[in-house]
């Protein structure tokens, strides 16, 4: 059995939607996995999934686990590296050293890792900046856009521009309000996509034409690419993780500081649409272009079964002695937090 560490949290995260769509895809293909979150019979239900979650108070330590670069710290808790095996998964290259940890124990976790899934190539490089001897532990992969390209939308677009302000709002609260006291036109609409559900976050970029992108340090950054597949103009920074499919005319680049840019790309793209200009560029060829490359990106689940059908993962489980197991329970979580917040202030 291969557990997925999960931190807890219900609003809108990608980092929990790579895991629980992992899962889910794991076990379509025959692999036993599961969720797993610091207490028992807790759920991320912001999105629909069939994603199997460990539920019980007890996990025996010859199971396996995969741990976030932001929740190391549950290696120490339950001291999973002295009785089981363990690969890291690295979602953003600019947050994996996290602060709850010296940095003796994170590179320690590194190196006794099987393997280091990383969300990018951007990540990949800055992680071997840090440790260029853990190379071939390292393996790239990118998240699974399969409900995103299954999606379809009738045109023609509405005056709408959408916006995720939870990376950089008080960015994307200057770059609205300028844009609400220019002389853009009455009829468009600017409308924020935070905190929305996943079904109702589709069905607002099936009628946006356009899609602000407010990214700060991003691993793999999945709002923009949602939103491009589904017709939109994204116009923004990638934060890094995204530079290698941020191209015209789909992707409109501004420097993440740079807010007069956004109001002046913004407003440019929008005289085009009114004028009817835009559709003289092949925005739907290049857009099924980029869903040609989404679906034949590398997953994680595949990377994972992959490594399960060559035995890489499976020969590294640890015999079941039958004598350890690891005890999950909210008071053992709560204490844990207070004692890792009273670190944080003494240091």
């Amino acid at each position: 059995m291969i557990n997925f560490y999960c931190p807890l949290g219900q609003s809108p995260n990608g980092g929990h939607k790579v895991i629980y769509n992992t899962v889910e895809e794991l076990n379509s293909l025959g692999v036993n996995a599961r969720v797993l979150h610091p207490i028992p019979k807790y759920r991320v239900k912001w999105f629909d999934t069939k994603a199997e979650v460990n539920i019980y108070k007890n996990i025996k330590s010859s199971e396996y686990f995969i741990i976030p670069e932001v929740c190391l710290s549950f290696l120490y808790e339950y001291e999973i590296f002295k009785y089981s095996k363990y690969s890291i998964l690295v979602q953003n290259g600019y947050y994996f050293l996290g602060t709850e940890n010296s940095q003796k124990n994170i590179k320690s976790s590194y190196e006794n890792a099987d393997f280091i899934f990383c969300v990018s190539q951007d990540t990949v490089e800055v992680l071997l900046m840090l440790y260029p001897n853990l190379s071939e532990k390292i393996i790239l992969f990118e998240p699974s856009m399969n409900r995103i390209c299954s999606e379809s939308f009738e045109p023609p677009k509405t005056k709408i521009i959408t916006y995720m302000p939870r990376k950089n709002p008080v960015y994307s609260d200057i770059v609205v309000n300028l844009l609400n006291n220019s002389n853009i036109s009455k009829k468009w609409e600017i409308i924020a996509i935070d905190g929305q559900t996943e079904n109702v976050v589709i069905e607002l970029l099936k009628k946006s034409s356009i899609f602000l992108n407010f990214s700060g340090l991003e691993g793999n950054p999945a709002p923009p690419l949602e939103a491009a597949a589904l017709g939109n103009i994204v116009i923004g920074n990638h934060g890094n993780g995204g530079f290698h499919y941020w191209h015209e005319p789909l992707f409109i680049k501004v420097n993440q500081d740079d807010l007069k840019g956004y109001v002046i790309k913004t407003l440019e793209t929008i005289k085009k649409i009114d004028l009817n200009i835009a559709n003289k560029v092949n925005h739907e060829d290049c857009r099924l272009d980029l869903i040609s490359s989404l679906n034949k990106r590398v997953t994680l689940s595949s990377v994972i079964s992959n490594l399960v059908s060559l035995n890489q993962i499976e020969k590294s489980i640890l015999k079941d002695d039958g004598g350890h197991f690891y005890s999950l329970t909210l008071i053992r979580y709560l204490l844990w937090r207070i004692k890792m917040k009273l670190n944080l202030r003494n240091k």
